[in-house]
């Protein structure tokens, strides 16, 4: 770890099995990485501006077996396919695509970079957070597993990001917002987490809707009262663990939703319009999740065809 240290040289290490950072950059710049080989483990870098994320860091460094892409002011690309790790700083419209970046200590950092993709990747085990955005706007995370992760998806000083269409599970938190505003949060699959969806405050005017939350210890959290809005004026999210806390609502059929609204801790906030049955969006493959809440909405499934059936008649 160096900490407001510059003009380092770190090269040549076999470094394996830290329990969280391989090499961590902290408040530190100008600093030159060779050669380094990180076992279940890698690089992570924080900083309080631009000029404190910028080191020199090349692509003989290694996360099991593969390379880390630390970049710097690029634009344009796609990620290789031989990534173990990737570090965007002062990147703009780069995509990272289809790669496995699991058991180390991040899988995607971004820093001052935006209008970036995060897509269909494998982002498990990773010792910190399987994705990580810093001072980073208007990019998207989608169709992305991500288990088993201190973070799976966490943002901080982030706006205007869209998270969609992922699988998140057994970490500490599945999202966790903080210092962030105007991010979209749709119709991922949020479970077996100890929070699901953490909004540290403040966070404010983040849009939530048609997600699925199960089997968290919390599956949702909130500290910033009636600045998010947890659903989109007509259709909120799936909650698995509605009829257990509402056991006199009624299921409104037509509309696809619960009668009452679905409270969220730690303040005053709801989601105005749970869904009575998961979402599943039209352009995503039937997973395990899908499956298995499916299974257990059968006979609300049957009850909805029956009277759609009788409404046509």
């Amino acid at each position: 770890m160096l900490s407001e240290s510059k003009n380092n040289n770190i090269y040549g290490n076999i470094i394996q099995d830290c329990g969280f950072n391989g090499i961590y950059l902290l408040y530190s710049k100008n600093n030159i990485l060779k050669d380094n080989d990180m076992k279940n483990c890698g690089l992570l870098v924080f900083g309080a501006s631009l000029s404190e994320y910028i080191n020199d860091v090349d692509t003989s460094n290694i996360v099991n077996g593969k390379i880390l892409y630390h970049l710097i002011n690029k634009n344009g690309i796609v990620v290789p396919n031989d990534a173990g790790e990737v570090i965007l700083i002062n990147c703009n419209n780069v995509n990272v695509t289809n790669l496995d970046l699991s058991d180390g200590t991040i899988g995607v950092e971004l820093a001052y970079s935006n209008h970036n993709t995060i897509s269909k990747n494998t982002l498990n085990n990773n010792n910190f957070a399987g994705i990580y955005l810093e001072s980073s706007d208007e990019n998207t995370i989608k169709t992305n597993t991500i288990e088993n992760n201190g973070y799976g998806v966490t943002l901080q000083l982030a706006d205007s990001n869209n998270i969609k269409n992922n699988e998140i599970s057994s970490s500490n938190y599945g999202c966790y917002i903080y210092l962030s505003n105007s991010n979209n949060f749709l119709a991922n699959n949020i479970l077996y987490c100890t929070y699901g969806l953490n909004f540290n405050y403040p966070s404010k005017s983040n849009n939530i809707h048609h997600n699925n939350l199960l089997a968290n210890g919390y599956n949702a959290w909130d500290e910033n009262e009636k600045t998010n809005v947890w659903d989109n004026g007509k259709k909120g999210n799936y909650w698995a663990d509605y009829e257990e806390k509402y056991p006199n609502a009624k299921k409104l059929w037509l509309k696809g939703i619960w009668s009452k609204p679905y409270d969220i801790p730690y303040v005053d906030n709801q989601d105005r319009y749970p869904l009575i049955l998961p979402y599943i969006s039209s352009n995503e493959k039937t997973t395990n999740i899908h499956i298995s809440l499916l299974k257990k909405n059968i006979d609300s499934i049957l009850l909805l065809k029956q009277l759609l059936i009788k409404k046509v008649g």
